[in-house]
């Protein structure tokens, strides 16, 4: 029988991998801070990784409703 060789993530923590707005450069830790509204089309979004998070003391929009 096959083995599951994933590991489950943590529910509470969710994160993505991406680009980090804030210090410009990809991390697997990113998440959504800020939507910049715009009239048409896409609405650009600004990301952070968590130690850009910690250090600028950022709340991802998930955790703000």
């Amino acid at each position: 029988m096959p083995e599951n060789t994933q590991t489950g993530g943590t529910a509470t923590s969710p994160t993505g991998y991406g680009w980090c707005s804030w210090h410009r450069a990809f991390s697997n830790t990113v998440r959504l801070i800020q939507v910049i509204e715009q009239g048409s089309g896409a609405s650009p979004a600004l990301f952070a990784c968590s130690s850009c998070r910690d250090i600028y003391r950022l709340t991802p929009i998930a955790d703000q409703l």
